[in-house]
């Protein structure tokens, strides 16, 4: 994950003050596509989408949509690539202000959606981890553990990943 130092500078007064209170799983579904090819690796992509739920109340959810492909490069098939499983999942992240503060009354809009895209991110990652892992073993797959989701922070004013 490449954070620019700007992204973290305008969300840090959001990172100071909110406080996770809860992580909870809104849905999770998967669909197995087919039995993998005996001693070929599996692969996998991930798509993340990730918003934040503000108003006038002195908490706030950030919600996580995630959809991991799980699939096969298959090297005796010309190189075609064999969908085995997908794993769509959506978790959100309930945060707390201090006595007096309100989401949408305190923040500015690009406050929250850096806190979003840095803090919370990080946040619901390793949830998002552990419920691929155990999906993938209730198709019957290898457990898929996704790494450790790194940040490398990027110099002022380049793009975000």
């Amino acid at each position: 994950m490449h954070v620019s130092s700007d992204l973290l500078h305008v969300g840090a007064r959001v990172a100071g003050h909110a406080s996770l209170q809860d992580i909870r799983t809104f849905r999770i579904h998967a669909d197995f596509a087919a039995f993998p090819t005996a001693d070929v690796p599996l692969s996998w992509e991930i798509d993340e989408n990730l918003s934040a739920n503000v108003d006038d109340e002195p908490t706030f959810v950030i919600d996580g949509e995630y959809e991991v492909r799980i699939f096969q490069e298959l090297e005796d098939d010309g190189g075609n690539r064999k969908d085995i499983a997908e794993v769509s999942l959506n978790v959100g992240a309930l945060y707390e202000l201090p006595d007096g503060e309100t989401g949408a009354g305190t923040y500015e809009e690009a406050e929250v959606a850096a806190f979003t895209h840095t803090t919370a991110r990080l946040a619901l990652y390793p949830y998002v981890r552990a419920l691929v892992a155990d999906m993938t073993v209730r198709l019957g797959l290898p457990g898929l553990l996704l790494p450790t989701m790194r940040v490398q922070i990027a110099a002022p004013a380049e793009t975000s990943d």
